[in-house]
């Protein structure tokens, strides 16, 4: 019978990719550990999975550079043990029987006793088989139950290498004579029993067999075991040393067939899953070979995108942006040509602003220009929408400039910015067919940053001429103001503090104190009057630029030259007094409006107390003597006859108007 339950291979991660075993495809074995320690350490193993009473052998799949890509699995039922131990039983002698142990002393095969396998001879050690249990590995159990409970079996066993021949007492109570054996290429352990009943014969002829026999038992265990060991690993061997070759690149290896039985039959399904191997790598590397041609070209143009894209942003001069623009997406791209068409104030024309080479300055000085709806730009910008020409001369519509000759493919892209379209961008190629949606695709992007660029680089210079405006109006306003504020106040204001009071004082206007004010620049002077020269500092007081008043102070002779860091200081006090100054300024003239708009509404609230047009002209001219201060107010109606309404003084002047 054929013991092979599957033949798989798993990628790294795992998963069953090929299988003898359809249902098996897909599965996920990467926490089982025939997986693991032949992905880890790169060699073949052997694993015992007792509730599936299967064995596993697995080996490494290796790519051209020696890494483990994967393993190769087969699943073996393990019942192919017990044939070849049922088989091989009476090699000892008459009545014998053979147990075949794992490295855990757990029974595989037992010839005599077939209940007894998948059971350990004592109890497993809980946190090993707590573990098992829980990978699915060992059948569900306590220890005790899964166990023959052999003590005396397991200590010999372990004294094996000293003492191969030993008698212990059997499952059934019996006492037995046992040569055990240790397998050379797996841990396991082959024993031979035999009756002790044998041996119970007349005493000297049994002394004498008995040893005979003994001696017989221990070399036929010997080389059972052996052979048994050589009849199960040999054609394992060979396929492990074919997976491990296939591994190393050697993807023609074919596994030798030479049986009908199970592994036969594995070795041809071996084969069948190398040569589906061999297919699969082979279309795998040409489709990675493609897709990583692709994404270096994406890459290549992603890269140049964003270069112009950084570099049209770092731009707000509309010139040298258009220009920069066109010339790096040749580079970049590798373009015959590229220009940048911008429309005109009527909307009629559009205007090339830039162009890439000798043509592009060619053309720019002869003030090239497109009517739009006539051309591929001019189509362009009336659509709003990309015209392409993969072959420019079966383009009906397209122009045909005679600076560009060797044009083969060109498309026009609308530059686009806020819903609006300023213009259009010619790319130009001397391949035919050199257009592709991918690199349309990034090409649009770039005119996009590009017509977002341009209307940025328009904001800005208006919102420059705006700001320039807005402070000069200001500035005005402020020099108006202070001008309006002195006039007011009739003379110069000047005050002085000499560190226990402030008082008002006359203004110094020498010639220090004038160019401060008219310059606006810091003067320093010494002061011959006073005993040693004080040294004088004038710092002028600036709102918005117009000087307002200067802060004149001293420093005693003794105590030097007025130093940077003190003028720096005082220029840092006299910005902060004219703020304060010009805040306190600002609030007066709000007041004063105030008063203004509070004395109008109250005005007019009286004059709309009444109805009759007499009465309203007398309170208004009570209410405008009152708040102006004068002593008489005239009031003409037009298009009436030269009747004036008058309160005369009370000194009998004539009436101010």
């Amino acid at each position: 019978p054929v013991f092979i339950s599957s033949y798989a291979l798993l990628d790294a991660d795992g998963h069953v990719v090929l299988s003898t075993e359809k249902s098996e495809i897909g599965r996920d074995e990467s926490n089982r550990d025939y997986f693991q320690k032949t992905y880890q350490s790169g060699l073949p193993s052997l694993s015992v999975w007792y509730s599936e009473k299967s064995l596993y052998f697995s080996a490494p799949v290796r790519n051209e550079n020696e890494a483990v890509v994967g393993v190769l699995r087969a699943r073996y039922d393990a019942a192919f043990l017990q044939q070849l131990i049922t088989q091989h039983s009476g090699l000892g002698a008459q009545e014998a029987y053979a147990v075949l142990l794992d490295e855990h002393h757990i029974i595989l095969a037992h010839s005599l006793y077939p209940q007894t396998i998948f059971k350990s001879l004592v109890p497993l050690e809980v946190t090993l088989l707590q573990q098992w249990q829980a990978e699915g590995r060992f059948p569900p159990g306590e220890p005790t139950t899964l166990s023959i409970n052999l003590p005396e079996v397991e200590e010999k066993l372990a004294q094996i290498r000293e003492e191969t021949f030993f008698e212990v007492t059997d499952v059934q109570g019996i006492r037995q004579q046992a040569a055990a054996a240790t397998m050379k290429e797996r841990p396991w352990t082959v024993v031979f029993i035999q009756p002790r009943s044998v041996f119970i014969t007349p005493i000297n002829q049994q002394i004498r067999r008995s040893i005979l026999m003994a001696i017989g038992v221990i070399f036929l265990a010997a080389y059972a075991s052996l052979g048994l060991s050589r009849l199960i690993t040999t054609p394992l061997s060979q396929l492990t040393e074919s997976a491990r070759r296939i591994a190393a690149g050697e993807l023609d290896i074919q596994a030798e067939v030479t049986s009908r039985d199970e592994i036969g039959a594995l070795a041809q399904a071996f084969n069948e899953m190398t040569s589906q191997l061999r297919d699969m790598i082979a279309s795998l590397e040409e489709r990675v070979a493609e897709r990583t041609r692709d994404l270096e070209e994406r890459s290549a143009y992603l890269q140049a995108a964003a270069e112009i894209g950084r570099a049209v942003a770092a731009t707000l001069d509309p010139e040298s942006l258009v220009q920069q623009a066109v010339d790096l997406m040749k580079e970049r791209f590798g373009l015959y040509y590229v220009g940048l068409f911008e429309l005109d104030g009527t909307g009629e024309w559009a205007n090339l602003r830039a162009g890439t080479g000798k043509e592009g300055q060619a053309m720019i000085a002869r003030r090239h220009r497109i009517r739009v709806g006539s051309g591929m730009i001019g189509w362009c910008i009336a659509n709003r929408q990309p015209r392409i020409a993969q072959q420019a001369e079966l383009d009906d519509v397209r122009l045909r400039p005679p600076e560009l000759p060797k044009t083969r493919a060109e498309a026009a892209l609308p530059l686009r910015a806020r819903g609006e379209v300023l213009g259009a961008l010619t790319i130009q190629s001397d391949q035919p067919g050199f257009f592709t949606p991918d690199n349309l695709a990034i090409f649009q992007i770039i005119a996009d940053q590009i017509a977002v660029a341009l209307e940025n680089a328009r904001l800005f210079a208006e919102s420059q001429a705006a700001l320039s405006s807005l402070e000069r109006i200001t500035l005005e306003r402020a020099r108006r103001g202070w001008q309006e504020r002195l006039l007011r106040a009739g003379q110069a204001i000047a005050v002085r503090a000499d560190g226990h009071s402030t008082l008002p004082a006359p203004p110094v206007l020498d010639e220090n104190v004038r160019r401060a004010l008219e310059r606006g620049e810091i003067t320093a002077e010494v002061d011959e009057q006073t005993p040693g020269g004080n040294y004088l500092l004038n710092v002028p007081i600036k709102v918005r630029g117009t000087t307002i008043g200067v802060l004149r102070t001293y420093k005693p002779a003794e105590r030097g030259t007025w130093t940077e860091a003190e003028v720096q200081a005082l220029s840092a006090i006299a910005e902060r007094l004219a703020l304060s100054l010009e805040s306190a300024r600002l609030f007066e003239e709000t007041v004063r409006r105030a008063e203004r708009e509070h004395l109008v509404t109250e005005i007019t609230t009286r004059i709309r107390s009444t109805t009759d047009p007499q009465e309203m002209i007398r309170i208004a001219i009570e209410e405008l003597k009152q708040a102006l201060g004068v002593s008489h107010v005239r009031i003409t109606p037009q298009r009436l006859s030269p009747a004036i309404t008058e309160t005369p003084s009370s000194d009998g002047n004539s009436p101010q108007e």
